[in-house]
């Protein structure tokens, strides 16, 4: 038997504020910060609002250390 879990919230807030956070860097490096980092090679990589292209970072995956593009 197959269980499928959808996990869900209620924000307080309007679709417009929920796009404008998912869109900030922080968000997204605090959903991954539990197993992966993406310390940036350049302190100029990351703009604080996410964009399209390339950004250089190392990327660290439970204590492991590799090159990676965007």
């Amino acid at each position: 038997m197959t269980r499928t879990l959808e996990p869900s919230a209620h924000l307080e807030v309007g679709p417009d504020r929920v796009w404008k956070e998912v869109n900030r860097l922080r968000l997204r490096l605090h959903v991954a910060a539990p197993v992966t980092r993406f310390p940036p090679v350049d302190l100029s990589a990351f703009p604080k609002r996410w964009s399209d292209g390339d950004h250089l970072v190392s990327m660290r995956l439970v204590g492991s250390s590799r090159s990676a593009g965007k």
